[in-house]
This record gives structure tokens, C-alpha cells and sequence, in this order.
């Protein structure tokens, strides 16, 4: 599919040393429609359809030889002024990275591949619980053997950057349940995919998939939370995710009737203002009655299977189908 000799060590170097800047009208990326549900680095658009391979391309910094055009490259003379001035880098044949390139998406163009699954869904800002680089080829396609890298196959070419949508649906394929339940819910926490295309999404999987993916909402804010609430719900134990509660807030779920459980990143809970937050918070909710269980991201993905038998001692209690009681100050 690519011509990629020496791909990968050549396209780091061009993106870590341009000499010129390149001009505007070269790196200048299409206006994208803020979402408001859209969370981290990267602003989601509106709608999963205003989404195309074009778009994705030149969001990311990648062009085939039809797409420079609308770069103001109109001729095989003018693209080659700009590969010399080092505003283009070809990495194969009729494959091309701007200045603003993704360094992932051009590794991934270098070793043979195109950069999907786990890796494109993160391009987007979704939570991903793995960190190697994903690719994708075309079925028997040559590749270059790299180190942390997985690489999934087709039939047919895969795009060289895919739209929302087919990432997700990527990772639907080719990784587990629960990895697939864990970037949809946060695709559609997003708004990168609506709850009404979950069903095109998981329609040609097996059953088992479409059961647990059934399950999905756009509610659940990282990886963290999905992996608990689906251990809750294999378990047939109701649980309602992001509840607000008077005077304590917004949630992670509460299980049952009275048990708070909270899914704490080491990020999102590392200075002594924002534990102080959470002592305060458990304090609030015990004096309305309910019981809270803080689970770190070590106790959800280091430890689960400890984790998991902590949780299910507790629910044999049953204290967690009882209403809150709210203790007499």
C-alpha cells in the first residue's frame, strides 16, 4: 500500500526541524463546530456526520495527491517546490504530510499502515485504555516490525486517517467487549457518535459484543467509570451512572439505593485542594445516608481482580438496596 523506507525515521526529523514557515494557506485546518458535551484537548464537532476521510486528513496533516489541490497545490511543479522548501513531506506514493501532521499518523503511514483503532480514537480526544500505536493494513500488506505497536488487518485500504465513526467502529472489531464499551461511552460522552448510530455501529458483531455494547451511554466520562459499571451491571446489580445529589453533586453511580461509587483518575485527584474536595463530598453524602467507595485508577486497571472481590463483598451485605437514612446532626 505505502512506500515506506526510512518513512518513519525521515518524517520525525521533518516535523521536529522545519526550516521555513510554511505559509498559511498550507497549514491553515477547516473550522470545526464546537460541541458542548466535548471534553480535553481536542473540540468535537457537532454531529458524528459532519465528519469525512477529507476532513480527517486535514485535520491531522495528511493529504493524498487529490487533496492538495485544495491547498493551493495545483500542479506536480508546485508540490515539489514545496517538498524542497521542506513545506511537504512525500511519504509514498501520492501520500503526503503537511506541517501540521500528526507524528503518530505519519509513524503509522511509515511502517506500512494507517493509523486507526485505539490510536485514531485517541486523535479525537476519546479515552483509550491502551497505549500502543494501533494500525491498520490491507490484508497480506508487507510491513515494517516495530516495537509497541499492534497492527489489525482488512480486506480492503484503510483510510489514511478515519472519521470518528470508523475508529470507533475499528475498535469494536478487533479489541473485547468492555475495551469497545469503554471508547464508545466516551465517543458518546463527546458527541462524537449519537445514540442513535450504536446500532449501525454493532449490528454486523457477534451477540455477545452486541449485549454488553447494548449497554452503552453517553454519560460515562472516562474508561474508569465504564469498567466499574459494567462489572455492576454483568453482575446483575443496578446501578445508575452520574447522579447529582443535593448538596454533595454530581456522582460517578450510585449502586443500589445508598452506595456511592466514585472512579478517581490520579490526575483529576492529585493536589490537596481537590482531595480536600473529596473528603468533603463523602462527608456530605455519609450525613444524607449514603455510603461512598472511592476507587483509584491502580484499584480499576492494576488490581481489578482484588477490586472486584472487594465490590462483591460489599454488595453481599445488601446494605446498598436499603433508601439512604439521614444521620441526626
Amino acid at each position: 500500500m505505502f512506500n515506506h523506507h526510512n518513512t518513519e525515521v525521515v518524517g520525525a526529523a521533518w516535523l521536529a526541524n522545519a526550516e521555513e514557515s510554511p505559509p498559511p494557506w498550507l497549514v491553515d485546518e477547516p473550522p470545526i463546530l464546537a460541541s458542548p458535551g466535548a471534553k480535553g484537548g481536542f473540540t468535537a464537532p457537532a454531529h458524528s456526520q459532519i465528519w469525512t476521510p477529507e476532513l480527517a486528513r486535514r485535520k491531522f496533516g495528511l493529504a493524498t495527491a487529490a487533496d492538495l489541490p485544495l491547498v493551493g497545490l495545483h500542479s506536480k511543479s508546485a508540490r515539489g517546490k514545496a517538498v524542497k522548501a521542506g513545506h511537504l513531506l512525500r511519504l509514498g506514493r501520492g501520500i503526503y504530510a503537511l506541517p501540521h501532521a500528526n507524528a503518530d499518523a505519519v509513524r503509522a503511514v511509515g511502517l506500512g499502515g494507517a493509523i486507526a483503532c485505539e490510536s485514531a480514537c485517541k486523535l479525537y480526544g476519546m479515552w483509550v485504555p491502551h497505549r500502543d500505536l494501533h494500525i491498520l493494513t490491507r490484508r497480506n500488506q508487507a510491513i515494517v516490525k516495530a516495537r509497541n505497536v499492534t497492527v489489525h488487518s482488512r480486506r480492503h485500504a484503510p483510510d489514511l486517517i478515519p472519521t470518528p465513526w470508523d475508529a470507533v467502529h475499528q475498535v469494536l472489531r478487533f479489541h473485547d467487549a468492555e475495551t469497545g464499551l469503554m471508547v464508545l461511552e466516551s465517543a458518546l460522552n463527546m458527541g462524537l457518535v449519537e445514540v442513535a448510530e450504536v446500532e449501525a455501529l454493532i449490528r454486523d458483531l457477534p451477540y455477545k459484543k452486541q449485549r454488553v455494547l447494548g449497554w452503552a451511554t453517553d454519560h460515562s466520562q472516562s474508561g474508569l467509570e465504564t469498567r466499574v459499571r459494567l462489572f455492576f451491571l454483568s453482575n446483575r446489580i443496578p446501578v445508575r451512572p452520574q447522579v447529582q445529589i443535593p448538596t454533595v453533586g454530581w456522582v460517578d453511580m450510585v449502586v443500589g439505593s445508598s452506595l456511592i461509587v466514585e472512579c478517581n483518575g490520579d490526575f483529576a485527584h492529585s493536589t490537596r485542594e481537590q482531595r480536600n474536595r473529596d473528603y468533603m463530598r463523602i462527608q456530605r453524602a455519609r450525613m444524607l445516608g449514603y455510603e461512598t467507595v472511592s476507587l483509584s485508577y491502580s484499584q480499576i486497571f492494576e488490581h481489578w481482580e482484588e477490586t472486584q472481590a472487594y465490590l462483591l463483598a460489599l454488595i453481599r451485605e445488601r446494605k446498598h438496596l436499603k433508601p439512604p437514612v439521614p444521620l441526626v446532626g
